[in-house]
């Protein structure tokens, strides 16, 4: 089963285009954290970088989305390839199912 879970802080406003057939796409990255320990006893931070994109209705509602939003993305992982001067290269994004804002997001952000 390919599932996916992540949460985290979106790092550029969603773009948002029509494809050939009248699909709405809208893509955007989002960036996930994690805390550790290290060796010294100090708690140090990874960020991890994804690339989301959303389809249809889904990508019509990620556009009220902006930079530095906090989501949560429930959605199923894609890679694909493209040569590009002679060089294959690979994409990997989560393909969105859902995408979540919870309510005390909001409440924080007002509050800033």
């Amino acid at each position: 089963m390919n599932l996916c879970f992540i949460s985290g802080n979106l790092g550029d406003d969603p773009r948002n285009s029509m494809t050939a057939n009248g699909q709405s796409v809208t893509r955007f990255s989002l960036a996930s954290k994690k805390k550790y320990i290290d060796s010294n006893g100090e708690t140090k931070e990874i960020t991890t970088w994804h690339r989301i994109i959303a389809w249809n209705s889904l990508a019509d509602d990620a556009t009220l989305l902006s930079k530095g939003d906090y989501v949560e993305i429930k959605g199923a992982e894609s890679t694909y390839s493209y040569e590009k001067d002679g060089e294959k290269k690979y994409i990997t994004e989560i393909v969105a199912a859902s995408i979540t804002v919870p309510l005390g997001y909001f409440r924080n952000k007002q509050e800033r």
